[in-house]
């Protein structure tokens, strides 16, 4: 389908009935093959509910208007699903910017429950089950340690279609109001997760107790002063990490780091480090500069992300902007944090709401938390 003519959506709902031209036109609008620009309303409202509906929809003499049906709900609801769909696309389309990294640096967990505990076993207690043959195997027990999560929350807004919307064929505007909804909802579950990456928020709470997600010193040290300039200070950030200890069985934490986080200051050094196929090295003289294979190639190439959020939220929590600039991230981050998500991005037809004149009405939400899972798996420097 390469055209949504009045005529062409008419004659296909009368060949194969409504909800199923509503469902491949929905399709075909999310798969990019009838393109937005290619989309009229007012010929969507024509094709599935009738030209002389949109067009009481329209003509007035005044005084006392009858109310008028606007057609079976069969058709009225393949009419709603087809906008639904435009309107979806386009959501999305602003929901996931290219500029919008949160989600890849997490591992998104569906959830039920609005705030969890989540247990998991510590060590093993007792015996360090050396069995002899033909011996009986020992009955152990299990340390058990738990997370608790902070609560979901939700974001969304509601997206109206009016009839003079539809009348007046505003395609492009419910397009711009979908996007701008979509950016939105992006932008704060975006700024939610980079806050905790970066450990503005610090939500971690283990064995009951309330921890910074990096610390210079106590329980584990997982920050440092160690300003990105060189393949030496991803060493040093590696190090850290390799050092770090499971604290119940004292057990080098399993971490393999992938990820490098950094502000816009920070991007080109960041993606040349990553990418360059050799390194060059001072010998242990210091005197000589030896060349060698880049080992980081392969570990963080693909991995490395910047955004404009990450400078920004940083300077607002407190930071000079040259302090910003200087702050990274290294580590396993999907392994360290998590996003649980109650639902993602979704949009719900709720029908007409004639006290604000809309005849098409969606709920768009999304509800989730960002959780730190396991903090000794990521490193930060700071300034």
């Amino acid at each position: 389908m390469s055209t949504l003519s009045r005529s062409r959506i008419a004659t296909l709902v009368e060949s194969q009935g409504a909800e199923v031209v509503s469902l491949k036109l929905s399709e075909a609008i999310k798969a990019g093959e009838i393109k937005q620009s290619e989309i009229s309303l007012r010929e969507i409202a024509e094709g599935f509910l009738g030209y002389d509906t949109v067009r009481r929809w329209q003509d007035s003499s005044g005084g006392f208007q009858m109310l008028m049906e606007a057609g079976d709900p069969v058709t009225m609801r393949a009419f709603t699903n087809t906008v639904g769909g435009l309107v979806m696309a386009a959501m999305e389309e602003g929901y996931r910017k290219p500029a919008y990294i949160g989600e890849q640096l997490v591992s998104v967990v569906p959830t039920t429950k609005r705030l969890e505990r989540i247990g998991f076993p510590g060590a093993i207690e007792g015996t360090d089950l050396d069995v002899r043959e033909g011996s009986e195997l020992p009955t152990v027990g299990f340390s058990e340690q738990y997370i608790d999560t902070p609560e979901t929350t939700k974001k969304g807004a509601f997206i109206s279609v009016t009839r003079e919307m539809v009348l007046g064929d505003e395609t492009r505007r419910v397009v711009e109001q979908a996007n701008y909804v979509g950016e939105f909802v992006g932008s704060q579950k975006e700024k939610k997760i980079l806050r905790g990456v970066f450990g503005i928020d610090n939500p971690f709470s283990w064995n009951g107790t309330a921890y910074n997600t990096y610390l210079t010193s106590g329980s584990w040290t997982n920050s440092a002063t160690n300003v990105l300039v060189d393949h030496s200070n991803i060493e040093a950030a590696e190090v850290a990490i390799s050092k770090l200890t499971d604290p119940v069985s004292g057990d080098p934490i399993a971490c393999m780091p992938d990820t490098i986080v950094v502000p816009p200051t920070k991007a080109l050094t960041a993606e040349r480090l990553a990418t360059s196929p050799m390194l060059e090295v001072r010998t242990s003289s210091g005197s000589n500069i030896a060349t060698q294979t880049n080992p980081y190639v392969k570990r963080y190439s693909g991995r490395v992300f910047s955004s404009p959020f990450i400078y920004s939220l940083l300077v607002a929590s407190g930071l000079t902007d040259d302090q910003a600039g200087k702050v990274w991230i290294l580590g396993d981050t999907r392994g360290a944090f998590q996003y649980r998500e109650n639902w993602p991005l979704t949009l719900i037809a709720v029908g007409p709401d004639h006290r604000r004149e809309a005849e098409l009405q969606f709920k768009a939400s999304e509800r989730g938390v960002f959780v730190v899972r396991e903090p000794r798996k990521v490193y930060k420097s700071i300034y």
